[in-house]
């Protein structure tokens, strides 16, 4: 299984100063969501260690509990990653980021919809969960969990990448769960979880890059304050005093694609 980790030096722990303010409760928010899947992810593969290798299991609404809050918190992440503009050059990994949120989404809003899906289909409630645990190189186990119950011993169809070089560990974990897609029309879909740790991985890359090498973030969609941005620039660009006093600049504001913006005199 992919790790994911965001680290304690990263910039994202320490908010450039030079933030608007709203910009820089979005990027805490951020953070916060990517700690939240942090901590989930290591205890879920925790259990999942634990309930491949040991007689005395993890209660399966356990492995539930820690699957929903990670997609939670990444449905919540990409509300907020499209106010910063992040998804513009990269479609593959917002299809993904919108799967995980129609999924969540269709999950949410349970209460109105378990006589449209799941009492007349018989479709589970939480989705189903597999995944492989590799002893060695020679033995691999395959499980499944599907609405509370162990199908360790009941043959079930489980879509598996043989070629992939499996770590010793959790391998090929998998929420499938149902979407809404129309009026009483759903549909399932599969969401990897090592397609997802990579994603966050690049996420946490590219911010980090942008805030690192721009200082400043620009939220598309939030707006921003002038006032407030050019006082918390103030102390890196050369400033002349206007007529009232205050600070006169001239500059030129460009945008890359990832919705930051970059500050030149002229």
């Amino acid at each position: 299984m992919e790790k994911f980790a965001l680290k304690r030096e990263s910039i994202l722990n320490k908010i450039p100063t030079q933030l608007d303010p709203r910009q820089a409760f979005l990027i805490d928010g951020i953070r916060i969501s990517f700690e939240i899947i942090e901590e989930e992810l290591v205890l879920l593969e925790h259990k999942l260690s634990i309930f491949s290798t040991e007689d005395a299991r993890p209660r399966i609404s356990s492995l539930f509990t820690s699957v929903w809050n990670i997609i939670d918190s990444s449905a919540r992440l990409k509300r907020m990653l499209e106010s910063i503009g992040i998804f513009s050059i990269e479609p593959a990994m917002k299809n993904l980021f919108d799967e995980i949120f129609l999924v969540r989404h269709t999950f949410q809003h349970l209460d109105e919809r378990i006589d449209e899906l799941f009492i007349d289909k018989g479709n589970p409630i939480l989705g189903q969960l597999s995944w492989t645990y590799s002893v060695s190189a020679e033995e691999i186990k395959m499980f499944m969990v599907k609405s509370g119950i162990d199908h360790k011993h009941n043959p079930q169809r489980i879509s598996l990448n043989l070629l992939s070089n499996y770590r010793i560990g959790i391998n090929e974990l998998a929420l499938t769960a149902f979407k809404r897609v129309g009026k009483k029309v759903f549909a399932t879909t599969e969401i990897q979880f090592d397609s997802l740790i990579q994603n966050l991985n690049m996420l946490v890359e590219a911010i980090e890059a942008r805030l690192e090498n721009n200082n400043v973030l620009f939220s598309a969609t939030a707006g921003f304050s002038n006032t407030r941005h050019w006082v918390g620039l103030v102390n890196q660009l050369n400033c002349s005093k206007a007529s009232n006093g205050g600070p006169h600049i001239n500059q030129s504001i460009t945008y890359d694609d990832f919705g930051l913006i970059n500050f030149e005199q002229t």
